[in-house]
């Protein structure tokens, strides 16, 4: 269930409304660039919702966790109006 929660760990529906905040919080301050570091159940939890939106459920979080991360991975994701909010990289090495 969405507010199950294991030994006091966040439950699916508080680290989606912590990912939607930062959403929203991006699309309304419009930066020209921002840098978020998190770990990795955040990240596949925010990928989740960048492709999926709203329709991103507890039934779908099991097959985002089979998505690989790299500790010092660059991810980017843009927002227009026009397509909503996208991928434009992910777990990009290339600095190291």
């Amino acid at each position: 269930p969405p507010t199950a929660s294991i030994e006091g760990a966040e439950s699916f529906a508080e680290i989606r409304d912590r990912v939607q905040k930062l959403l929203d919080t991006l699309r309304a301050d419009q930066p020209d660039a921002a840098v978020v570091v998190t770990h990795g159940g955040f990240l596949r939890v925010l990928l989740g919702m960048t492709i999926r939106g709203e329709a991103f459920e507890p039934k779908d979080f099991p097959d985002f966790m089979k998505v690989g991360t790299i500790n010092t991975g660059i991810s980017e994701f843009e927002y227009s109006d026009e397509h909503g909010w996208r991928v434009i990289t992910w777990m990009d090495q290339s600095h190291l």
